[in-house]
């Protein structure tokens, strides 16, 4: 906040601040999401009558979404990377690997 007047000065501290205070919950939010989704597919999952219909089914949606996030990663992004910069996707996947980890991860 150097060479900006003391208001203006106050005013940045002030959303420093309230950004500092959201990241924060958000890191949260995240860091619990994954618990919170267990837990419901853990009490539908118990409360089913026949568990091996419902573990199947879970197996299928699974199955189902990696493949389609594999698809969305390999096959739509590597042909738009492929049409816009002419060069090889794969090169740049091997150097972002948190990217496409996170890009495989389910969405919500």
């Amino acid at each position: 906040a150097s060479g900006k007047s003391p208001k203006a000065a106050l005013v940045f501290d002030f959303c420093e601040v309230v950004l500092e205070t959201v990241m924060s919950m958000l890191r949260f939010v995240i860091l619990a999401t994954p618990i919170g989704v267990a837990s419901l597919v853990c009490t539908s999952v118990a409360g089913a009558g026949e568990l091996t219909s419902v573990l199947s089914a879970l197996r299928s949606l699974l199955f189902t979404v990696t493949l389609a996030q594999s698809w969305h990663v390999f096959g739509f992004y590597s042909l738009l990377y492929v049409c816009c910069t002419r060069r090889n996707p794969f090169k740049l996947f091997a150097v972002l690997p948190q990217v496409w980890l996170a890009a495989l991860s389910p969405s919500s």
